[in-house]
């Protein structure tokens, strides 16, 4: 395992903001579903831009995993308290649609019916229905393509957390950002399905690295917010009336050496320009 600097003391564990993306994009998936037949003022082509919130579904996922994980990888029970939390948090629901879909549904709604040998009900308790999907199922399980997504992400991401260093983790988000989008373009080209491209794991990792990348991007902007937050509530430094924790504050200076032996250098050069 290869630890790091975990998440810096003054970012809260909640973050409301993250409530209300989530909210958007429940309108936006529901919207695009629903709402695209409507003619009346172009309402429908408004409406279209939906799908996109699939994906934000997934940025905001890779966010909030890779902070979870970073946070606790140090800790002990790293891969059971993840992975316990996971399937109780989705496990139940989700499988009690199953245990409907395929045993009741049919039974009691006859014309909702459907080849139960086409799409077996291990595929998709074992959350592989997104891999060489031909169509999207049956209803109500004909959306569970994403949280397979997600679920195989849950699997292996916090492996990679746990073993690969800070830099490592970056790079790796980076290059699922931009070979993930390529891969896309090169399957198009090539031939396969667009559904199988909407779908397939490999090709929909930019957006699940995007949310990892977010949250390296958070860590690293936090203090500087904090400071401003604080310099908006009247806590500012007194020598330059900057937030508390600029630059000139002695807190963020280090030692007093360190900063007057800076102080005699920036006046050095000052004197020779």
């Amino acid at each position: 395992m290869k630890t790091g600097p975990t998440e810096p003391p003054h970012l809260p564990e909640y973050l409301p903001v993250l409530d209300g993306l989530r909210g958007v994009a429940v309108l936006m998936v529901i919207s695009y579903h629903s709402l695209t037949g409507l003619r009346s003022a172009s309402l429908g082509s408004l409406f279209q831009v939906g799908w996109a919130g699939v994906d934000l579904f997934f940025v905001l996922s890779g966010f909030l995993i890779t902070r979870i994980l970073v946070q606790t990888r140090a800790r002990g029970g790293y891969f059971r308290t993840f992975y316990a939390r996971r399937a109780l948090r989705i496990w139940p629901l989700y499988f009690l649609v199953l245990v409907f879909t395929f045993g009741v549904m049919g039974r009691l709604l006859p014309a909702l019916a459907f080849d139960t040998h086409r799409y077996a009900w291990t595929t998709y308790a074992l959350y592989l229905q997104n891999l060489w999907m031909t169509d999207f199922g049956p209803a109500p399980i004909n959306v569970t393509w994403s949280l397979a997504i997600e679920e195989q992400f849950y699997l292996v991401w916090p492996l990679l957390v746990f073993f690969l260093r800070n830099g490592q983790l970056r790079a790796l988000l980076w290059a699922c950002v931009l070979l993930s989008p390529a891969a896309r373009l090169v399957a198009l080209w090539e031939g396969a399905a667009p559904i199988q491209v909407y779908t397939f794991t490999l090709f929909r990792l930019d957006g699940l690295a995007l949310g990892g990348c977010w949250r390296w991007a958070w860590w690293m902007a936090a203090p500087r917010w904090t400071a401003w937050r604080g310099g908006a509530r009247g806590s500012r430094c007194p020598r330059c009336s900057w937030p508390s924790g600029c630059p000139s504050s002695s807190s963020a200076r280090g030692p007093p050496s360190t900063w007057q032996r800076r102080s005699r250098g920036q006046a050095a050069l000052r004197s020779v320009r």
